[in-house]
């Protein structure tokens, strides 16, 4: 991973969201502390152009049941950093994690490509609180769209591994004054 990313453009930033590959599916401390010394914080928020993104370690979300202080740290760092954020006057705050709060419907049953309800009615809570309109996921292996209000759930497929019919590709986002656009492309569709 760190050889191939080295050959990116320096001008082109890299923002890594650990996933349940990366820390696994109940993180323990020895995988948060191994995920954070080979590749940095697992929670943290940015600034690119029009957008601040707040990046989440979802896995700490699912399955913190090893390691409930680093759930309470994380999500307790969430709020505050979406008072700060507001009050900064972001034009657009993204969220990013690796597993989809949901998938279709914010009401929709737990299963193994969603957020427990309990947990996902309180993030979903603070997202509406402070004005989070999108937040972009994978995990799903598959497209998938959702709406809780004015705030989209955006789950984008694989660019390998595709399941249930879906492709591989990529999802191209657009960020300009008056909002956030997305589309997914299958790579033999990429324009």
């Amino acid at each position: 991973f760190h050889r191939i990313a080295a050959k990116l453009d320096p001008k082109i930033k890299l923002y890594n969201a650990p996933g349940n590959h990366d820390v696994g599916n109940e993180p323990t401390p020895a995988s948060l502390a191994q995920y954070r010394e080979h590749f940095g914080r697992d929670y943290y928020s940015f600034t690119s152009g029009e957008i601040t993104g707040i990046v989440l370690n979802s896995n700490l979300e699912k399955g913190a049941e090893k390691v409930p202080e680093e759930a309470a740290k994380m999500e307790s760092w969430f709020r505050q950093e979406l008072t700060r954020v507001k009050q900064s006057g972001a034009r657009h705050i993204i969220v990013f994690q690796h597993i989809s709060f949901f998938l279709k419907d914010p009401t929709e049953e737990d299963q193994y490509f969603n957020i427990p309800r309990p947990v996902r009615e309180r993030y979903l809570r603070l997202m509406h609180e402070f004005g989070v309109q999108q937040v972009f996921a994978g995990h799903c292996h598959r497209n998938e769209l959702g709406r809780d209000g004015d705030l989209e759930m955006v789950t984008t497929g694989p660019v390998g591994m595709p399941i249930e019919g879906a492709k591989s590709g990529l999802r191209l986002v657009t960020v300009t004054a008056s909002g956030v656009t997305h589309k997914f492309y299958d790579f033999g569709d990429l324009p």
